[in-house]
């Protein structure tokens, strides 16, 4: 099996709790990933909202030193993003040259609430001209935006900046609002646009994301959804693991993905549609951007 997950925050909780990435306790840790023959992982780095802006930009980069070494003989390829953009301060333009030197890939603006750049999900607030200049910025260097947690306004001024530099959009770990209506989850006319843009819609195995069903029965909804839309060939694994207290009752962790969903999806959807759901649309949407050198 190969397998791409667009979104864990496992750095965070190696960093903060001082776990190796051999540790069970882990959502993803490496034992999860060996049965996998290709791996590509996507991991974040939050910004802690318990700590001020430049507290958490010097935690970020701690948490990046402390990744890159525990990570260095992980069985997969790895991927770094940044969750919450308050942490580049008055120092945005050169911070993210500086992250992006480092194998920044994916830039989440929000997480929740305000900051200087916009509005997340939970708001009605858009880009702030800083936060459209951010954006630009990024997407500039190379960055792809991912428009997880985003209010409805923002998503529609990064898509618009997508628009103008011919770059994909993405959603790491979100869900469809026409089956479970959370802020969190995107519009039908938002999953258009990303599948439009040529990005790609990681379904979230949150819960409150997929509707809370004792299984992963849930998300099949959202898969059916997506299908329905006729952008099938967009859905990948999201996953939100090491961000979430609970994922979906019958998975513990990413190693389940091959034991549990694998076989689901492939009895629900057949053999090609869920590899590719796993693995080919990901690398075939994504890996032009994501899987390349890291000092561009």
């Amino acid at each position: 099996m190969d397998l791409w997950i667009l979104h864990a925050d496992t750095p965070y909780r190696m960093y903060r709790e001082k776990r190796s990435f051999s540790d069970p306790a882990l959502h993803v840790h490496a034992d999860t990933l060996r049965p996998c023959d290709r791996t590509v992982m996507c991991f974040a780095f939050w910004a802690d909202k318990r700590e001020s802006d430049e507290v958490a930009w010097q935690s970020c980069l701690s948490m990046y030193e402390d990744a890159t070494e525990k990570l260095k003989n992980a069985p997969c390829h790895v991927i770094f993003s940044i969750e919450d953009a308050r942490i580049l301060s008055g120092q945005t333009r050169g911070r993210l040259a500086r992250l992006r030197r480092r194998g920044i890939r994916i830039l989440t603006p929000f997480w929740s609430g305000c900051n200087r750049f916009g509005g997340a999900h939970d708001t009605d607030t858009g880009l702030t001209p800083d936060g459209q200049r951010l954006c630009t910025d990024a997407m500039t260097l190379g960055m792809l935006l991912d428009v997880s947690h985003a209010s409805r306004r923002s998503f529609d001024d990064m898509a618009e900046i997508a628009r103008g530099v011919r770059m994909p959009l993405l959603a790491t770990h979100s869900n469809f609002f026409a089956v479970t209506p959370h802020s969190r989850n995107l519009t039908d006319a938002e999953a258009l646009t990303i599948a439009g843009s040529g990005g790609v819609i990681g379904l979230s195995l949150v819960p409150a994301h997929t509707g809370g069903a004792p299984d992963v029965s849930a998300l099949f909804a959202h898969i059916d959804h997506g299908i329905a839309l006729g952008i099938g060939d967009a859905l990948a694994v999201g996953g939100d693991f090491d961000g979430t207290d609970a994922l979906a009752a019958s998975l513990h962790d990413a190693g389940d993905l091959a034991k549990v969903l694998l076989p689901a999806m492939t009895a629900r959807y057949g053999e090609d549609f869920t590899q590719r759901f796993f693995y080919g649309n990901a690398l075939e949407r994504l890996g032009a951007y994501l899987l390349q050198s890291k000092d561009k």
